[in-house]
């Protein structure tokens, strides 16, 4: 059975230009079966990717192997967000006891 990700990984590769058989040497480097890479090979030289989908010889099993398909996705996270808010809070905190501070002060303890 060929797993869809190879299929799909040297289906990209050869859509950027790469030639097939340096996407082959790229999957199997990256720790793709040589057995595999080399009969997923064989349905994207035949292109007959769309036939191997009908016919369900794919198997779609999860699998730990990185895909050359696949681009993580850059997320910020939250606790970046939060922080850099209680920074400017406290930058803006800052500025204001630098400027009113006398004044505050004044306003607080009347002297």
């Amino acid at each position: 059975m060929v797993k869809e990700e190879i299929v799909v990984g040297l289906q990209n590769a050869v859509e950027r230009g790469q030639s097939l058989e340096e996407a082959i040497q790229t999957l199997i480097n990256a720790g793709y079966d040589q057995a595999e890479v080399r009969e997923a090979s064989s349905y994207v030289s035949m292109g007959v990717l769309g036939a191997i989908s009908a016919v369900k010889e794919i198997s779609t099993s999860p699998t730990t192997q990185p895909s050359i398909a696949e681009k993580p996705k850059k997320k910020i996270p939250s606790m970046v967000v939060i922080l850099t808010i209680i920074l400017l809070l406290l930058l803006g905190g800052l500025a204001v006891s630098i400027f009113f501070g006398e004044k505050i002060l004044n306003a607080l303890f009347g002297s």
